[in-house]
C-alpha cells in the first residue's frame, strides 16, 4: 500500500503522505481514541476484611485482636467453672486445649469470610448478601459463646469431671441461668413500672406472671430484653385482667404490644425458631 500511495501521489504533497502512512503503519495515530475507550472500563470498588469483622463482631472485638480477645473469653470461662467446682491443673489443661480447636475452627471460618470479601465487587448486592449469609452464622457463634454444648469445650468438660463436680457444676449453671433470667424479668418490669403505677401485689403478681410466661433464654445475649419482651407481648389478656383493670390494663397490654415487631429479629439472631 505505501509502495502504491508513492508512486500516484500528486505533486507537492507527497512527503505528507509519505508521513502519515508511516505514522499509520506503526500506530501512531491509534492512541487518539484511548480516552474514549478507558472511559468504558468500571472501576471495581473492593471491599475490605474489616466490613466482614464488623458483621461478625458487631463492634464488640477489634477483628485484629480477635483471636486474644476470644483467648481471653476462654479463660474467664475456665474461671467460672472452677469458682463452681475446683478444677485440677490437668483438668483445666484438657479444657483449655479443647477450647483453643474451638477457637481455631471459629476463626478459620472467619479468615475464610474475609477472604471471599476481598474479592467481590461492592457494587455487586447479590454477591455481598451471600458473603453476609457467610458472616451471620459466626455472628450468632460469637454472640451466643464459642465454648457452648456442640463445642469440643464442652465435650472436654463433659468427659473430664467427676460425677460430683458434674452435678455441682449443672446445679450452679442452672441457678445463675434462674438468676438472670429473673433479672431481665425485673429489667422489663421496672420499665413498665414507669408507665403505669401499679402496688407491691401487682407487681409480685406480675413478675410470677413473667416468669411462667417466658421460656429461659437460650444465651447470655445482648437480645434478651427483646426476647423476654416478645414473650411478654404474648401474654393472654385475661392473665393480665386477673392483675389489672381500667386505665392500668390498657397501659400494661400498650407496653407489651411493643414488643410483637421483634420476632423476626430474635429468629435471625438464633434466640428462637421460625415456628415458636
Amino acid at each position: 500500500m505505501d509502495r502504491q500511495m508513492t508512486t500516484h501521489r500528486p505533486q507537492g504533497k507527497g512527503p505528507h503522505l509519505v508521513v502519515s502512512a508511516c505514522l499509520l503503519a506503526f500506530g501512531f495515530l491509534t492512541v487518539l481514541p484511548a480516552p474514549q475507550a478507558s472511559a468504558q472500563v468500571a472501576v471495581r470498588r473492593q471491599l475490605s476484611e474489616t466490613q466482614f469483622d464488623s458483621w461478625v463482631f458487631q463492634g464488640n472485638v477489634n477483628g485484629k485482636t480477635a483471636d486474644k480477645a476470644i483467648e481471653q473469653r476462654l479463660e474467664l470461662q475456665l474461671d467460672y467453672l472452677n469458682a463452681m467446682s475446683p478444677l485440677s491443673d490437668d483438668q483445666k489443661a484438657i479444657m483449655r486445649l479443647a477450647g483453643e480447636g474451638d477457637i481455631k475452627r471459629f476463626m478459620r471460618k472467619v479468615r475464610y469470610g474475609r477472604q471471599v470479601l476481598k474479592t467481590i465487587d461492592a457494587s455487586d448486592n447479590q454477591a455481598v448478601s451471600q458473603a453476609y449469609q457467610l458472616a451471620r452464622p459466626l455472628a450468632q457463634q460469637f454472640e451466643k459463646g464459642l465454648f457452648g454444648e456442640t463445642s469440643l469445650f464442652h465435650k472436654a468438660f463433659l468427659a473430664n469431671l467427676s460425677e460430683e463436680q458434674s452435678s455441682a457444676v449443672q446445679h450452679a449453671i442452672e441457678d445463675q441461668e434462674r438468676a438472670d433470667a429473673r433479672a431481665i424479668n425485673h429489667m422489663l418490669l421496672a420499665m413498665v413500672r414507669r408507665d403505669v403505677p401499679m402496688t407491691q401485689d401487682q407487681y409480685g403478681k406480675l413478675t410470677n406472671l413473667l416468669d411462667e410466661a417466658v421460656p429461659r433464654c437460650p444465651s447470655k445475649s445482648n437480645y434478651a430484653l427483646y426476647y423476654v419482651g416478645y414473650f411478654f407481648s404474648r401474654v393472654p389478656d385475661e392473665s393480665l385482667e386477673a392483675i389489672f383493670e381500667g386505665d392500668e390494663l390498657a397501659a400494661v397490654k400498650k407496653h407489651a404490644k411493643r414488643y410483637q415487631g421483634y420476632k423476626n429479629m430474635l429468629v435471625s439472631q438464633g434466640l428462637m425458631k421460625d415456628d415458636e
